[in-house]
């Protein structure tokens, strides 16, 4: 099947711009572009996001692995914008006589360029400060084309004072993403079950005085309480995903081990946080 033409003009853009696109915080955020607007570089997909409770679009496994570290593993970042336009770059971008912004040009319309992510963070004396993140993949960064669009980004957040950098697929800390991927944050959130509560202070309870693997202690559980396979499972997820529970999400989690676990009242560290 062959890919539909793209076509940028007047119109298209005056329709971006009615449509909201580009602008709003948080839940209000449209993203410039989103899963439908072309064909992507690799798996595109579309996640509910925890920390904006909007649904996020992604053109790439790489886009959607860090998202998963900004949105859950690091509490310090407020809101994530994903394919944030840059409206005015010919107005903030004035040194751009070695530029060929030419090649940007559909039907004399300027195409609008896109930062992959735009990351509101609080730092620790309270600030909320922006960081501006191009994901792309390493194999990618020899090209003409990829290496004169990320400078033209990297003008554009310069001038607007806002820290700019690159990330690709091998800056990602795989163990990080396979942890968090395993624990699902939003739907562990999210499980109901009529006894999670009781299951919680089990769970709690074993640990503190049994020694042997944490799989088998979850098992317990479910088999001497009558539990369907798996709820006990289930409830140690959302209490991790809840932050109940901290685990070490540096190491791969393997639960056939006697992992460490802190219970909240004894936790002394942070989970973690993405490197942006």
């Amino acid at each position: 099947m062959s890919k539909r033409k793209l076509v940028w003009n007047a119109d298209k853009l005056k329709r971006y711009q009615s449509e909201g696109r580009g602008r709003g915080e948080g839940a209000a955020y449209k993203p410039w572009l989103d899963t439908q607007s072309f064909p992507s570089d690799g798996r595109s997909s579309r996640l509910l996001g925890i920390k904006t409770g909007r649904v996020h679009h992604f053109f790439s496994d790489t886009q959607r692995r860090f998202f998963l570290l900004l949105d859950w593993l690091d509490e310090s970042v407020t809101d994530i914008r994903e394919h944030f336009p840059l409206i005015d770059l010919t107005k903030v971008v004035e040194d751009d006589k070695d530029l060929n912004l030419q090649k940007y040009l559909d039907e004399n319309e300027h195409y609008v360029l896109t930062t992959t992510f735009l990351i509101s963070k609080r730092m620790s004396n309270g600030e909320i400060v922006e960081f501006a993140r191009s994901i792309k993949y390493a194999s990618n960064l020899d090209k003409k084309s990829t290496l004169e669009s990320l400078e033209i980004q990297r003008r554009y957040w310069l001038k607007k004072g806002i820290d700019f950098g690159i990330v690709t697929n091998k800056c990602l800390d795989m163990v990080q993403v396979k942890n968090v991927e395993w624990l699902n944050p939003i739907i562990s959130m999210n499980f109901k079950h009529e006894s999670k509560s009781d299951i919680e202070m089990m769970i709690k309870s074993r640990y503190q005085t049994e020694e042997i693997p944490f799989n088998k202690l979850l098992e317990s559980i479910d088999a001497d309480y009558g539990f369907e396979a798996g709820t006990a499972v289930q409830v140690f997820k959302s209490m991790v995903a809840n932050r109940k529970v901290v685990i070490d999400f540096l190491h791969p989690i393997n639960l056939r081990t006697k992992i460490e676990i802190l219970f909240k009242e004894e936790a002394q560290y942070d989970i973690g946080e993405s490197d942006i």
